[in-house]
């Protein structure tokens, strides 16, 4: 019943699209796609570390969701289809550009409610693993800024998702400034 009354009333539209598949062929291929148009998910985000790619980290809540609780999705750019769903079931979403590679040491800290792994076979060169340090792709990133960039880069962050008060945010942005220190 809650399932019906939070998405029975979803509006979708038509669009022709040419997609990443459909770009890798000559004469590009399209096909019709339907879009949500009466919901996005960018309204329940409280949290994004901007990284491009692997080590990304977003966080959404939505006090009015289904299911109380927090889902950890450790996912790619291919999850961001399901967040207009997802952050309207769970009330605190969290999503972390792994391709599905899952970080266990991150699991035991957060003690989600619920765990997600996503991929797509054929970005998979080999099957995901559970040794994953998301800490570890994160610093990588920052490892091209120079200090001035990643101080810059962490007061703005700071500034735009104010954490003081959310030990989640505190802890996943904790990864990312402490390149800082």
């Amino acid at each position: 019943m809650a399932l019906q009354q939070t998405f029975g009333r979803d509006h979708y539209y038509n669009s022709m699209v040419v997609g990443d598949l459909g770009n890798k062929v000559f004469p590009p291929v399209s096909a019709k796609e339907a879009f949500l148009d009466n919901y996005h998910y960018l309204k329940k985000r409280v949290y994004d570390n901007g990284l491009p790619n692997f080590g990304r980290i977003q966080v959404f809540r939505n006090e009015a969701a289904i299911a109380p609780g927090h889902c950890l999705v450790f996912g790619s750019s291919s999850s961001y289809s399901m967040l207009s769903y997802l952050t309207r079931v769970f009330t605190t979403l969290t999503l972390v550009h792994s391709a599905g590679n899952t970080d266990a040491a991150l699991v035991r800290q957060l003690k989600p409610d619920y765990l997600v792994g996503q991929t797509n076979e054929r970005f998979a060169v080999r099957a995901p693993t559970i040794d994953y340090k998301v800490a570890d792709a994160i610093a990588q990133k920052l490892n091209g800024y120079s200090a001035t960039e990643l101080a810059q880069q962490t007061a703005a962050l700071e500034q735009k998702y104010p954490f003081a008060d959310d030990p989640l945010i505190a802890v996943l942005h904790a990864m990312y400034s402490s390149k800082n220190g």
